[in-house]
């Protein structure tokens, strides 16, 4: 099983974790470890921890995907 590969500065959630969690890399650590500072879910939010790549996805794009006050381009 091969582990993704993030970049710094990307949005990323947990995998499989209960409670919806969203964070920012802050750091690339050796072996596929990332140093993530969490912006959102009950036990995380306001922490940075280092995590594993294998536990984390990117988080998916919301641009396109429902009609957000402001979102639409002007014309």
């Amino acid at each position: 099983m091969t582990t993704a590969t993030f970049q710094k500065g990307d949005r990323v959630e947990f995998k499989e974790f209960p409670e919806i969690t969203e964070g920012k890399i802050v750091e690339l650590w050796k072996r596929g470890f990332y140093k993530v500072a969490w912006e959102s879910g009950l036990t995380y939010q306001g922490k940075t921890t280092i995590v594993s790549g294998n536990v984390i996805r990117k988080k998916p794009s919301s641009a396109g995907l429902g009609s957000t006050p402001g979102s639409a381009a002007a014309s």
